[in-house]
């Protein structure tokens, strides 16, 4: 029955986040949010960019119905699936955490909207989202990210830094059709699988709920995307990531003070690591890490020979790759989670170490110099 509900959830929710971000489309132009072509884009013609709204609704309201429902049935228990039934009074117990949840994830929202319509600065944005994060700590003690720090002190900057950062982090991957709500799906996944392994229904309810909502705005923002889910869009989902991740718990074992701060890092490492390196090229250039520009790992595939779709499709390899370990890290001792980090560590330096190559070819080429391998082969012919 909790199978059969959980569909129910995301099926809700895909539904939803379609009818909704196919009515967005006709209502942006009336709204003034048009995303128009400019320099820094790659899009050649205006686009809606309010398909944001769409995936807040679809969700949070199969989520809050299902408390509503829950709500209605503990009077009336004949009404409720004696599987759910035994959960109940877990639900319960944050069903308060959950109504502060939303209310952050609809301050995030409207923070976007207004940037979309309006544009607002670098620190105005900042400091919304950084008091928001900071209501989220002292209301709720389930958001909270202590790495294990035995001075309660530093957690608040723990989690305002993962929040922020990480919303952010999700604000700078949308830059291109599909990509920071595909991610975002990807990484969902991963997440409703630790859910399920480790009986956390809630995180599980969601994160289906979540998913849902990604996929059916999905549908029309897959290159070549019909609408954009614009800053309300990407604001949240990185706010929902970010909380998703704290909420969930990854280890139970002894040694699980490295282990459990490496996991959300795993499922994130693609969104961190264009966050990281687009800062870094922007810093060694000169330029303020907040302009915009086109030098995001979309972007720079992009400029190795990738089409757009095909940049897309990559980045959501790499985020599979580097997050599918992790969700077997809980099951391994210290010396397995390791190997884990490894990998990964490996799978980005080699991700690193192509795109250098890369760039080093495609000058040579722009130059009429002749690549390092072609004159190579050329010589060993001629001593043949």
């Amino acid at each position: 029955m909790l199978h059969l509900l959980g569909l129910s959830i995301f099926g809700v929710s895909l539904f939803l986040a379609w009818t909704l971000t196919s009515v967005m489309e006709g209502l942006a132009p009336r709204l003034g949010l048009i995303d128009q072509p400019s320099g820094r884009r790659v899009h050649l013609r205006p686009t809606p960019k309010c398909g944001g709204l769409a995936i807040f609704v679809a969700t949070a309201a199969p989520v809050l119905a299902g408390y509503l429902w829950i709500l209605f049935a503990r009077e009336h228990p004949r009404y409720l699936p004696a599987s759910v039934a035994a959960e109940m009074p877990r639900m319960l117990e944050h069903a308060r955490t959950l109504l502060i949840l939303f209310a952050g994830a609809a301050a995030f929202v409207a923070l976007g909207l207004a940037d979309d319509l309006r544009g607002l600065s670098v620190s105005l944005r900042l400091g919304v989202e950084f008091l928001v994060a900071a209501a989220l700590f002292f209301l709720t003690d389930e958001v909270r990210v202590t790495l294990f720090s035995p001075y309660p002190w530093t957690w608040l900057g723990f989690t305002l830094l993962w929040v922020v950062g990480i919303t952010n982090s999700f604000n700078l991957l949308d830059n291109m059709d599909g990509l920071s709500a595909g991610v975002a799906f990807i990484i969902s996944a991963m997440l409703l699988a630790v859910g399920v392994i480790t009986q956390q229904y809630l995180v599980a309810a969601l994160t289906l709920a979540f998913m849902g909502a990604l996929g059916g705005f999905l549908i029309l923002n897959f290159p070549p995307a019909s609408i954009f889910m614009g800053d309300s869009g990407s604001l949240f989902i990185g706010y929902f990531v970010a909380v998703l991740t704290t909420v969930c718990t990854f280890t139970s074992f002894q040694e699980g003070n490295f282990v459990a701060a490496t996991v959300p890092v795993l499922f994130l490492a693609v969104p961190l690591y264009d966050t990281a390196s687009v800062v870094w090229i922007r810093w060694r250039s000169g330029r303020s890490i907040f302009s915009a520009d086109k030098n995001h790992l979309s972007h720079r595939l992009v400029g190795l020979g990738f089409s757009h779709r095909d940049a897309v499709l990559v980045i959501y390899l790499l985020t599979f790759l580097c997050g599918v370990p992790a969700t077997l890290v809980g099951q391994l001792n210290l010396a397995g989670t390791i190997l884990v980090l490894a990998q990964v560590s490996g799978i980005l330096l080699l991700t690193a170490i192509l795109e250098r190559a890369g760039r080093r070819a495609m000058r040579a080429q722009n130059s009429g110099a002749r690549p390092l391998g072609e004159a190579t082969e050329q010589r060993t012919e001629a001593g043949s």
